[in-house]
């Protein structure tokens, strides 16, 4: 017996009041529902739609649909972790790689040339500029409702820790060393802070505008039930 729209309508807000609140997860979980469902139906024709659901829902236990939940979300974190990097490496190519190159040359001489006088202003200003793009971002991203989709979700949160802990590293050095002793332009230390720069702006690339340009079309991809307006 196959299951009415309206049925499987219900089973989704049955899915929203269990807290399952992603709406691709919602939509693997409704193919599993509804597949039990039509067979318990089929099985006995003298059971309800109502009385099959509360059925096939006891089966998932006392925590109900938390545990598919959190098994998804570990799931989401090692495809991220994999992809993520991978996506990193794929991207150190040319033309990207010679523009890698051209920014560390760039900020190489600017610091030769100025010294580090200016540095903790450079180093704050360009913390700032790399927020405001972030955050900037981020709104975008809730446009488009990252909390509705955990494979979304997933990434942004997950490629988020990674930069922040990246992003965080160097001002934290260079105001702690600068409170013990002056900051000296040697080769070492400007070809260190000229590569933290440049690998800032390469995963600034990569985790907020190379990755997330294919975002949209592989949800789609994976789920093409999805609303078309995401």
């Amino acid at each position: 017996m196959k299951l009415s729209k309206w049925q499987i309508l219900h089973l989704k807000r049955f899915l929203r009041h269990h807290y399952v609140k992603y709406e691709d997860v919602q939509l693997e979980l409704i193919d599993h529902l509804a597949s039990a469902i039509e067979e318990k139906m089929e099985e006995d024709q003298s059971v309800s739609f109502e009385q099959a659901l509360n059925q096939v829902y006891k089966n998932f236990g006392t925590l109900g649909f938390s545990q598919i939940v959190k098994e998804k979300e570990k799931a989401m974190q090692k495809f991220w972790r994999k992809h993520i990097w991978k996506n990193v490496l794929d991207t150190l190519r040319p033309p990207a790689l010679l523009a890698t190159i051209l920014i560390f040359i760039l900020f190489f001489g600017s610091q030769t040339y100025l010294g580090f006088t200016y540095l903790r202003p450079v180093t704050i200003s360009f913390c700032i500029t790399l927020f405001a793009i972030i955050m900037c971002y981020n709104y975008y991203v809730r446009e488009v409702q990252m909390e509705t989709y955990l494979f979304l979700k997933s990434y942004h949160t997950y490629a988020g820790i990674i930069f922040v802990i990246f992003f965080l590293s160097l001002p934290n050095a260079i105001f702690a060393i600068g409170e013990q002793k002056e900051l000296v332009a040697t080769p070492l230390t400007v070809s260190l802070t000229s590569a933290y720069f440049t690998i800032c702006i390469f995963l600034l690339y990569v985790f907020y505008f190379k990755i997330p340009s294919g975002l949209l079309h592989d949800l789609k991809s994976q789920y093409p039930q999805l609303s078309t307006n995401i």
